[in-house]
């Protein structure tokens, strides 16, 4: 991409700003490399830089981990999921599903018994809990690093009813580990090369440990 395709739109965003049409800026469904070279640009320029990245992210599609989320993690810029249910797919409702219920925009691929295999695990462990599978989906993408607000997609009251419950309550280590382990996700190069103890010990010797990282809270 063009360096212009970036400066104008950032360069327009800034008007707005200093004109106090806006607030803040975000930036959705874009690659990591055009929002950190926008905000690379507007702090060396001064202007306005995006406060906020929308992606989709969920139990089960976990992509934004290898590149986005650490770039947001980066340039304090919160992060605002959507599709965090996967279609009502986390909610359990299609394990149970009743006659005629299935809705057509929901492709076969989706309801795979594989996916669906996966939405029971979480069901499992929303009862030990005894929250709801929807609760237990959101908190686990809420509760990840950085500031992250889901945004949920709820067609009635009573689902945004009870997707809001699930700020009444946090999933402790264990059981975020437990749903992590529903989707089986790996980073890939670069981040698994860059993380693995052998790399950080060569980079880093025994001084890692040592760097004190806010953005890792």
């Amino acid at each position: 991409m063009p360096i212009h395709i970036v400066i104008e739109p950032c360069r327009g965003l800034d008007d707005l700003a200093r004109a106090g049409k806006i607030l803040h800026a975000g930036i959705s469904d874009s690659p990591a490399w055009v929002a950190a070279q926008a905000n690379t640009l507007a702090e060396l320029r001064g202007w306005t830089p995006f406060t906020a990245l929308q992606l989709p992210y969920s139990l089960l599609s976990r992509d934004p981990e290898r590149e986005l989320l650490p770039m947001a993690q980066a340039f304090d810029m919160a992060v605002t999921p959507w599709g965090v249910l996967e279609d009502g797919l986390l909610s359990g409702k299609f394990n149970k599903p009743q006659a005629g219920s299935t809705p057509s925009r929901i492709s076969p691929d989706h309801l795979s018994e594989r996916a669906l295999s996966r939405a029971a695990q979480v069901a499992a462990i929303a009862e030990e809990l005894g929250v709801t599978p929807a609760q237990a989906a959101i908190n686990w993408v809420r509760q990840q690093p950085g500031v992250i607000v889901p945004i949920l997609g709820a067609r009635t009251a009573g689902q945004m009813q009870e997707n809001l419950g699930c700020l009444n309550f946090q999933l402790d280590a264990a059981h975020l580990e437990k749903l992590s382990q529903v989707s089986e996700f790996r980073l890939g190069f670069p981040r698994a090369f860059l993380e693995s103890d052998h790399v950080r010990d060569l980079i880093f010797g025994e001084t890692f440990s040592l760097v004190d990282n806010h953005h890792a809270a």
